[in-house]
């Protein structure tokens, strides 16, 4: 029997007036605290991060009955409310911590201005609620959640105490229970591992009853009783401890308490205050470390709140996924992205130990960055997995020189919440709710090796000791500290193995900092593969030479950089017992020739449209497992599936379920949002994860066998090749096909062929791994094709080593969140007529509520274009939709050499001076450039400012002074112009803004 009590949603900040006086006020320090500044415009790094392009969704409470956003706030314009009704401040404060535009005030900016954020009134049945975040993550392909609320429990009000009485009349077993909202949210994060629930703790520690008598429960009724004595003790005890509520008890999503402010930032353990702060502790009754974070939970002075808390570090998340999406060309999945904030926390001790009071500090911005940017190239973030009855062991060489930190975190399965028998024995049930319990441990390897270190645990049953280092059988977050002292320089390694049994495959995220590999870099290895010792990690830097192993080897861990290439020569073998990534972006993607054993994780550049796509894994996969990241590739058995293979003995389309391979047929997928599915048409990298198909394989495929000719369906087979680099048709024994492979040209209406040596409509002699292709055979033919590895080439083709080309890419923010994009590519190889792996046509039969952006190339709409004059224009069309424009940018890419305006009705602009007025309806604007400023300076309006590279042209004849303001506010620059002329600039990457002394304002980047 399962006990469910009756209770009522308790906001997180204590419940305040409507009035406007409460809204954000200054966040400074708050940014201050966990070192946001030093991660956006004006910061240390050069990089600015705002959260574009993440999505991420606010779940609100009711206060008053009111959870939806003040939505006359212009601070808060770009956000969606999706339901819920009537102000709230609550809503609307949280909203502004982690969004907020900053317009009214640079200090008042939020963490993720730029994040496109839906809000939402909370479900409080925890099916209801379940169903609710489970269809806005896939509504919306939301990768965090912000949930700033907490339930009743303990005292509540002064009056009224929620324990039972049956069970213990001092103590609410509540507190570190494991509830039904805790594995609610267990079960969803499982099901989507690419979404992390942020989650605020309650502000009740220390709360007691202010008069008596006062209210309890009473069971199995649940009847309210009024008693005088004994007295229930106070939230969390004498000590404070064991204060958490049962929805805080979640062991996959990120729990998060309230610290005081930190002017400055953090120095020292010391400077983590509680003063201010009614934040509940841990630990769970299973002695788990909650909350895993504490966050600056102020807004100007006085109470630091949890609700307040629990956006910082949202945003922080949203800034970080912001950052991985443009280094690395992916999102992080929500176990990385959670063991990134734990493992680079400032913490509230000199050892790094966890405490149950904050578990594992404040998140450091600029830290977590750092990890992410990897310059010294030995920071590691990998995404393993483990079955049972495995041990998966990363080697790496310690220089002894700084401290040592591993993290492992992974998405455990839901546990079973502690049965409930309406007597003492119900509280405090310290059975562990971990499904699968991973164990991860510190070898030395040099000599015999032994084991160096253990990860840091807790008691349950005295949450006041201090941490100590053993087998961790309770947490699935586990994180080994060990310093320089004990650390001599040599070779170490971290073993992952599990206790118990594992259901399927278990994936975790394992991140360390300063472990060093084998690299191949310059042309040649660190040193040479024959000499390595099994397990180590490897990364190949060089996207120029090819990285040759000639001896059988073992590693842990390979990474390969986009373009970088990898020649595994015969008969030699290349035994990965951890991952190998294999990186892809627009300039790149990696290949791999040989035999590589274990479990590989590829990555493919898609150059994007709206439209089918034909697409093949080659590795050993399920549909489900490939399209983990596609949250709206719909499959078999909804109304609109959008993945779907080729029947060719039945000539007809079979959508795909979960369960079915994707490395058996082709696969066919809808990458644009209509009633098919919904995600991003523009290029994004596909991850796929699996292990190397065989070498030799023989696909037995159709025959037009029914005597009419070879224009209907049937003979026509869709298959690809499963190989990590690119195949020469002209190597394979085609004889039993037409001897040709075609691939669909939805531009020309018409098939792209290639016998391997003569092409039509854009055909090539190669097949790259990813493309699936069409062969047709003829009556009389066998009907086979035999895939041969022989054939795999390590390709210098231009269309897999992509040359980075000057592009200029303009993108529309929409007031509703939504984004357009037109990219043009000056590309002197390119060719006027459509190119099928380059050139996007504009998506037919869009959303009407879109605003579409194109660029118009031979009669052609396109989102991606190609031209290849040097000197030129190309004209673009933009047409509104019913939401407002936010803003336009244009960010220019490897363009240097190149000057650039705009042409709008024969009025001419800077490229990133043009008006926002002119996007507000349907307009025609032409993009003009030249390899030089000749006939350019002169032609812009009177008395303009104009961008060029490091240089601001003034076209007035009379003198002048601007300003140069970053986006914090700060004037950074003050330029002086006696007549028309060039200023330098010298700043960092960023945003920036030109005021002169009469009022010019200019956005524009550097």
């Amino acid at each position: 029997m399962r006990l469910s009590l009756p209770g009522h949603i308790l906001l997180t900040a204590l419940l305040f007036s409507s009035s406007q006086v409460y809204g954000q006020q200054k966040t400074t320090t708050q940014r201050e605290t966990m070192s946001i500044p030093s991660v956006q415009s004006g910061g240390g790094l050069g990089i600015d991060l705002r959260g574009a392009g993440v999505p991420i969704g606010v779940f609100e409470a009711p206060l008053s009955g009111n959870t939806s956003i003040d939505t006359s706030n212009s601070d808060l314009s770009h956000v969606t409310v999706i339901d819920g009704g009537g102000s709230s401040s609550h809503a609307t404060t949280v909203t502004e911590i982690l969004t907020s535009k900053g317009i009214a005030s640079a200090s008042e900016l939020g963490v993720a201005p730029d994040a496109t954020v839906y809000v939402y009134g909370r479900e409080y049945a925890h099916e209801a609620f379940a169903a609710e975040l489970g269809n806005a993550i896939e509504s919306y392909n939301l990768l965090l959640s912000n949930h700033s609320y907490a339930d009743n429990y303990g005292w509540s009000n002064g009056s009224t105490w929620q324990g039972v009485i049956d069970m213990s009349e001092t103590e609410d077993y509540k507190f570190g229970y494991y509830g039904d909202y805790s594995r609610t949210l267990d079960s969803i994060m499982f099901e989507y591992p690419y979404h992390l629930v942020v989650r605020a703790t309650a502000n009740n520690r220390g709360d007691s009853n202010t008069t008596t008598p006062f209210n309890v429960y009473s069971s199995p009724s649940f009847n309210i009783v009024s008693r005088s004595s004994p007295n229930p003790e106070a939230n969390g005890g004498t000590d404070g401890f064991d204060g958490l509520g049962r929805d805080a008890t979640s062991k996959n999503a990120l729990i998060i308490g309230a610290v005081d402010n930190i002017s400055g930032g953090y120095s020292t353990p010391s400077d983590i205050s509680f003063a201010n702060s009614k934040s509940a502790w841990g630990l769970t009754d299973d002695g788990r470390v909650k909350p895993d974070l504490v966050g600056p939970g102020q807004l100007t002075t006085g109470t630091a709140y949890t609700s307040y808390a629990a956006p910082m570090i949202t945003g922080l998340g949203a800034l970080l996924q912001e950052l991985n999406r443009s280094e690395n060309g992916r999102w992080l999945k929500s176990a990385s992205l959670k063991g990134l904030l734990i493992h680079t926390a400032d913490p509230g001790t000199s050892d790094g130990s966890p405490l149950p009071t904050m578990g594992w500090g404040i998140p450091n911005a600029e830290t977590a960055a750092n990890f992410l940017l990897n310059s010294d190239g030995n920071q590691r973030l990998i995404e393993g997995r483990i079955e049972n009855g495995e041990t998966v062991t990363f080697r790496f060489y310690h220089d002894g020189t700084g401290d040592f930190r591993a993290t492992m975190v992974w998405t455990d399965p839901h546990g079973t919440s502690p049965t409930l028998d309406f007597n003492s024995s119900d509280l405090d049930d310290s059975t562990a709710i971990l499904v699968h319990d991973l164990d991860m441990e510190l070898w030395d390897e040099t000599g015999t090796p032994s084991i160096h270190a253990y990860p840091w645990k807790m008691s349950a049953t005295h949450p006041e000791n201090a941490a100590t280092r053993g087998d961790n059988n309770v947490d699935n977050v586990e994180r080994i500290d060990f310093p320089a002292a004990s650390m001599s320089a040599g070779w170490y390694s971290i073993r992952v193995s599990h206790d118990g049994s594992i259901t399927g495959k278990q994936e975790f995220s394992l991140l360390i900092s300063d472990a060093e590999g084998e690299t191949f870099t310059g042309g040649a290895w660190s040193s040479d593969p024959s000499t390595w010792e099994a397990e180590v990690m490897v990364r190949i830097l060089d996207t120029v030479n090819t990285a040759h192993i000639r001896s059988s080897v073992s590693v842990s861990f390979l990474e390969m950089e986009p373009g970088a290439d990898l020649y595994v020569h015969q008969p030699q073998e290349l035994s990965i017992t951890g991952e190998m990534l294999m990186k892809a972006n627009a300039y790149g993607t990696a290949q791999a020739k040989g035999n590589v054993l274990g479990l590989v994780h590829r990555q493919t550049y898609l150059t994007g449209t709206a439209d089918w796509r034909y697409l093949w894994s080659p590795l050993r996969t399920t549909v489900g497992e490939w399209a983990e990241e596609l949250t709206r590739a719909n499959l078999s058995g909804s109304p609109s599936p959008s993945v779907y293979s080729w029947d060719a003995a039945n000539t007809q389309w079979n959508s795909l379920s979960a369960l079915d391979s994707a490395h058996e047929a082709a696969l066919v997928l809808y990458t644009g949002t209509n009633a098919y599915a919904e995600f991003t048409p523009l290029p994004f990298a596909k991850s796929t994860r699996g292990r190397v198909d065989k070498r030799q394989r023989t696909f037995s495929l159709t025959v037009d066998n029914d005597g009419v000719s070879s224009d209907d369906d049937l003979g026509w087979n869709l298959i690809g090749h499963p190989y990590l680099a690119p195949v020469d048709w002209q190597s394979l024994d085609v004889s039993q096909t037409s001897g040709s492979f075609y691939i669909w040209n939805n531009a020309e209406s018409d098939f792209a062929v290639s016998d391997g040596s003569v092409f039509s409509n854009g055909g090539r002699r190669y097949i790259y791994p990813g493309q699936c292709f069409w062969v047709y055979c003829a009556s009389g033919s066998t009907g086979s094709l035999l895939m041969d590895s022989a054939a795999v080439v390590i390709s210098t083709d231009e269309a897999v080593h992509k040359r980075v080309y000057p592009q200029v890419r303009v993108t529309v923010h929409m007031s509703n969140g939504m984004t357009e994009t037109a990219v043009l590519e000056l590309n002197p190889n390119s060719t006027p007529q459509f190119d099928l792996g380059q050139d996007i046509p504009d998506r037919e039969g869009a959303d009407p509520k879109r605003s579409s952006l194109c660029w118009k190339v031979e009669g052609e709409n396109m989102v991606i274009a190609r031209t290849n004059e040097a000197a030129g224009f190309a004209d673009l069309s933009f047409s509104a939709s019913d939401y407002r424009i936010d803003s336009v940018s244009v960010d220019l890419v490897q363009c240097e050499s190149l000057q650039f305006r705009w042409e709008v009705d024969s009025t001419h602009y800077s490229v990133d001076g043009l008006p926002l007025g002119v996007w507000d309806s349907n307009c025609e604007l032409q993009l003009q450039w030249s390899s030089s400023l000749s006939g350019f300076e002169s032609s812009f309006d009177s008395n303009t400012f104009s961008i060029h590279g490091n240089q601001v042209f003034w076209s007035g004849s009379e003198s002048i002074s601007a300003e140069v303001i970053d986006m914090t506010g700060r004037v950074v620059s003050v330029l002086e112009w006696e007549h028309a002329g060039y200023q330098s600039l010298n700043l960092m990457n960023g945003s920036y803004v030109l005021r002169s002394e009469d009022g010019h304002l200019l956005k524009f980047l550097q």
